[in-house]
């Protein structure tokens, strides 16, 4: 969760309704723990949304996730979305496009032409539905390494994920930066975030990033018992 008051508030029905102690809090939180072991650090994570949370043993800060309509800047979403205005662009005459884009995107979707057709109506009537767009990520940075247009929307996803590990540093300090999530998978965004911020990949999963924030949780508890 990503309120405060709402992973407190459902911590603590958790743990009446089970008897046992239960502690929720918010995905950014255990993949920053795993990414850098529990040591203080920035993690940006890219999927279909975006966002970045940093910890610098003292204090912590986020940046970003506040949703496809309102930012996800960066994300899967956000490049499928820059991909299929790009093709529609093209498609009008109005430039800002290419017609390797444009027929990338018609590949993906299917259906031939009609398909795009279809995809804006799916777009347009079903906005929550993410995974429409989400989808063509892969093709476009996949299609990078030809097509000039591709490359700059590949190139600029990646700027806006270091902006939000620079945000995050510029609270908490120089902490290094970790990039989690499949969108760090296509060379081409890597490969200019970490020259932008130094990031590392995690030494660790989210997975691991909860055991250890749970092992927290008892300590404190054990603790202050």
């Amino acid at each position: 969760l990503r309120q405060p008051g709402q992973a407190r508030d459902l911590s603590e029905a958790l743990t009446r309704q089970t008897g046992r102690p239960v502690h929720v809090t918010g995905d950014a939180d255990s993949a920053r723990a795993g990414a850098f072991l529990g040591a203080p650090g920035v993690v940006v994570i890219a999927g279909t949304g975006s966002m970045a949370s940093g910890w610098n043993g003292e204090s912590s800060a986020r940046a970003g996730g506040h949703g496809f309509l309102l930012g996800d800047e960066g994300s899967a979403y956000w490049i499928g979305r820059a991909a299929v205005r790009r093709a529609l662009s093209w498609e009008d005459g109005m430039g800002g496009g290419s017609a390797l884009i444009h027929r990338a995107v018609i590949e993906a979707v299917g259906q031939g032409p009609e398909g795009l057709e279809a995809l804006i109506g799916e777009v347009c009537t079903h906005p929550a539905e993410r995974g429409l767009l989400t989808a063509l990520a892969p093709v476009v940075t996949a299609l990078a390494a030809e097509d000039p247009e591709a490359r700059k929307i590949a190139l600029r996803a990646a700027e806006h994920l270091a902006a939000l590990a620079e945000a995050v540093r510029r609270r908490l300090g120089p902490l290094p930066v970790a990039g989690a999530g499949r969108v760090f998978s296509a060379p081409v965004i890597w490969d200019r975030f970490a020259e932008l911020t130094g990031a590392v990949r995690p030494l660790a999963p989210a997975t691991v990033g909860a055991a250890l924030l749970a092992g927290q949780q008892a300590s404190q508890r054990v603790n202050g018992a």
